[in-house]
């Protein structure tokens, strides 16, 4: 017989070893580098906001501003091609409408 001293582990079944992983991720989330790993996260991502934002505003606005210049230009050469003089009136009040639009 062995007379050896058996010692009684929870290590086989997995009970202690999920609760000591548990205990380490909520010591991990509590202390100062979780802490830290948290509000770096969150100030990237209102970095992102305040970057992101304004970028797809701007795009937006020079898009528009395109899209008015060359129905300008399309405008133009209409009445090129018509042989008539445009109607100067209309045609800036229209452009200065679109603008003061997109301001």
């Amino acid at each position: 017989m062995d007379h050896t001293p058996k010692h009684h582990s929870n290590a086989g079944n997995g009970e202690n070893g999920n609760g000591a992983r548990r205990a380490r991720q909520v010591r991990f989330a509590a202390g100062l580098s979780g802490k830290l790993l948290g509000l770096t996260i969150v100030f990237v991502m209102i970095a992102e906001v305040l970057i992101y934002v304004p970028s797809i505003a701007n795009f937006r606005n020079n898009w528009l501003r395109d899209r008015l210049a060359v129905a300008e230009r399309h405008f133009r050469r209409a009445h090129e091609l018509d042989g008539s003089e445009p109607d100067h009136a209309l045609h800036v009040g229209l452009v200065h409408e679109r603008r003061k639009e997109l301001e």
